[in-house]
Order: C-alpha cells, then sequence, then structure tokens
C-alpha cells in the first residue's frame, strides 16, 4: 500500500472529507486528492501535518504490515523518503516501523542537498549518525559543526537542528532516530 492508499484509508476510516481533511491540515482539497491518487508528492513537514490532523504518526504512512517479526531488511526493501527538492533521501532500514523505539536511515544527500531551515523532533527524542561517506555541515542550536568520513554525532532532537552536504561528493550516513519521527 502506498502513501496516498494509506491517505486514504485513514482519512475514510476517521470519517472525514477531504475538505475537512484539508482544512485541518492546512492545505487545499485538491491537493488531498492528488496525494490520494499518487500525482503529487507531499513534503515531510506536509505529511506531518496530514498525520496530526488524521491523528497519526507519520510513520504509519511509510509502515509495512506483516505478522512476522522483520529481523532482517534487505537492500531491495527498504523503503525510501525523498525530501523536498530531490537531493536528499532517506531509507528506512526496518521493514517496519510499528511498535519500534529506534528509527534508523541510510540517508544519502548529493552535493547541495540541504533541510534549509532549522527544524526540531519530539520532546525527549535523541539522534545520532555516523559519516559514512562524504561530508556534513550538521547545525545545532546555532552551531555549525562540520563532519566527514567516520566521525559521528549526537544530540537531542528537540534542538533547533538543520544539516547539509557542503560537498562535491555524496554524502552517505547511517542515522539513528528515537522515537520514531517518520
Amino acid at each position: 500500500m502506498d502513501i496516498g492508499e494509506r491517505l486514504k484509508k485513514f482519512r475514510t476510516d476517521k470519517g472525514l472529507t477531504m475538505k475537512k481533511l484539508a482544512e485541518a491540515a492546512g492545505v487545499s482539497e485538491p491537493y488531498i486528492s492528488q496525494l490520494e491518487k499518487g500525482s503529487a508528492n507531499p513534503s515531510l513537514g506536509t505529511l506531518k501535518k496530514i498525520a496530526e490532523a488524521l491523528d497519526q504518526n507519520i510513520v504509519a504512512f511509510f509502515s509495512v504490515e506483516n505478522g512476522e517479526q522483520d529481523v532482517i531488511c534487505t537492500l531491495e526493501e527498504r523503503r525510501e523518503i525523498v525530501y523536498p527538492g530531490g537531493r536528499i533521501r532517506a531509507q528506512l532500514m526496518v521493514s517496519k516501523l510499528n511498535g519500534k523505539t529506534i528509527e534508523p536511515l541510510y540517508t544519502i544527500i548529493e552535493p547541495g542537498g540541504d533541510t534549509c531551515d532549522p527544524y526540531i523532533h519530539t520532546e525527549g527524542g535523541e539522534e545520532f549518525g555516523v559519516i559514512i561517506k562524504g561530508q556534513l555541515l550538521l547545525t545545532v542550536d546555532g552551531v555549525d559543526h562540520y563532519l566527514s568520513e567516520g566521525d559521528a554525532f549526537y544530540f537531542r532532537s528537540d534542538q533547533p537542528h538543520r544539516w547539509a552536504n557542503p560537498g562535491e561528493k555524496t554524502t552517505e550516513i547511517v542515522w539513528i532516530i528515537t522515537p520514531p519521527t517518520f
């Protein structure tokens, strides 16, 4: 099931019209229709607003439901999240997030990829990562940190943060977030 199908299911299960959901999420009714049909891709910020309007965690849009414990997640099974602008992609490194306390991501940032504005996650959350390849400019609480291959970072998710690839090569990071935010 893709994001559009899940969105429609959550909306209808809650008994909301497209118009009511659009009003609650601060988007247009035609945009909700486009999302449900799969003809538009929401930004993470927009998807988070829609999830909140549906009383869902954003994780619910990406989780794969199956009855078995997911011990292994092969490269082919990873679900990809593309950030606005397309220069940042994050692959979920587990087949489902429901019931998990951490969110492992393999993040790929093309040269010039940037989250732009600082943002925060859940109060009490934490983030850890290690740079596998390339460079990362990580700004936490307004302080810039330049990281290279092999460097690691750790910070509270409720601290304003943003990140970018300042280099000329693709950056790859194993990123762990708790609790899950996607």
